[in-house]
């Protein structure tokens, strides 16, 4: 046969509920500024009429779609590895700082053939464009398959 426990919980502390009613205060007042409340209200008002709309919203081959989609993206974004992201991150906010600087660059670039001949000796824009070519071609692998 159970024995009953040996517990006795603390009084309350009339502070506690002060600073408890201070915060439902604070919270009321802030769903109301922000109009949540009303919301609330009326969602809970409408009741059937609201389950049905969402309900028929959902069943809507579109909505079936933006569901699958979505799971295939979280499961996706799962697999990614991070260090590849955050290198990605960096990579992407290298380059548009450096885009952002040419814009903001005022002196005029050079023109003309001997200008294009320097970018073809240009070991850095090489490494650049192999690595789109070879982007753009594994996209395209994925694609054919």
């Amino acid at each position: 046969m159970a024995t009953p426990l040996a517990y006795t919980p603390p009084p309350r502390q009339q502070d506690q509920d002060a600073d408890a009613r201070a915060a439902l205060d604070q919270l009321v007042r802030l769903l109301h500024e922000k109009d949540m409340l009303r919301l609330v209200n009326n969602a809970l008002g409408a009741g059937p009429e609201l389950t049905t709309q969402i309900a028929e919203l959902l069943d809507r081959e579109g909505s079936r779609r933006l569901m699958l989609n979505f799971t295939r993206l979280i499961a996706l974004l799962g697999e990614l590895d991070m260090a590849r992201i955050e290198r990605l991150i960096g990579a992407l906010d290298g380059g548009l700082a450096a885009l952002e600087q040419t814009a903001l660059d005022d002196q005029p670039q050079q023109a003309g053939i001997s200008a294009v001949f320097k970018l073809l000796r240009d070991r850095e824009l090489w490494e650049a464009v192999t690595g789109i070519a070879a982007f753009l071609k594994a996209f395209n692998r994925e694609l054919g398959t």
